[in-house]
């Protein structure tokens, strides 16, 4: 299957008129102390997007990258208002609605209180680790989140290094499974529908995929029914 969340990309453009890459950009930012500013900027602007744009369209819920540094207590004032705009939006959880904060980084020093994630939770938000690679600083941003992790995202270029390792494979979802029990995986960069049936024979764990070069939900289905049986 292919994961129903809209992704809000940041697209910000240089005085040539050229589309910067949006990580290399928000990272910048982060390292130049606007963590907090951009952050909260960025859940604002997907909240409108989604209120505006998708409210009442098959993608129920939307999906944007910030730092696990938003939640810290020190950030409260923030934290309080986008816990009112989510009593304004009233998402309808039974029916899927909400919104999938994906932490992109973390540090050592970032401490999260678990009151704050179940506040979250209850308002519909759900909580994703983007570009998982298995590296030391995956273990820092899953341990912030042990328990509160509801997605976990395969990073393309981990995945097509070691797609086909099943021993590294079996080690990494016995981690997982350790640090997000209740987690669902989701493999990014597929290529196709091909490509998604060759992860999910080898892989049953994995029950999401992502890539830009995949069709919209509809036609990836189609594709799929073609290759699930083959």
């Amino acid at each position: 299957t292919i994961n129903n969340a809209s992704e809000l990309l940041l697209r910000v453009k240089s005085k040539s008129d050229e589309i910067f890459q949006p990580y290399p950009f928000v990272m910048t930012c982060y390292e130049n102390g606007l963590t907090l500013g951009l952050d909260a900027l960025l859940i604002v602007a997907a909240l409108s997007h989604y209120d505006n744009v998708l409210r009442g369209t098959d993608d129920n819920t939307i999906a944007v990258n910030v730092s696990a540094k938003f939640l810290e207590p020190r950030n409260q004032k923030n934290i309080m208002y986008l816990a009112q705009c989510l009593d304004d939006m009233n998402f309808q959880k039974d029916e899927g609605e909400g919104l999938i904060l994906e932490i992109h980084e973390s540090t050592s020093d970032v401490t999260i209180d678990p009151d704050t994630l179940n506040m979250f939770r209850r308002k519909g938000i759900k909580f994703a680790m983007d570009d998982v690679v298995m590296a030391p600083s995956d273990v820092m941003r899953f341990s912030g989140f042990k328990n509160y992790t509801d997605f976990v995202k395969l990073d393309r270029h981990f995945l097509n290094e070691y797609e086909v390792d099943t021993v590294f494979f079996a080690g990494m979802i016995d981690f997982l499974r350790t640090n997000a029990p209740e987690s669902q995986i989701i493999a990014e960069g597929v290529k196709d529908a091909d490509h998604a049936k060759r992860l999910h024979d080898m892989y049953k764990h994995i029950e999401f995929v992502q890539g830009r070069h995949l069709p919209d939900r509809h036609a990836f289905k189609k594709e799929w029914a073609k290759v699930k049986h083959s």
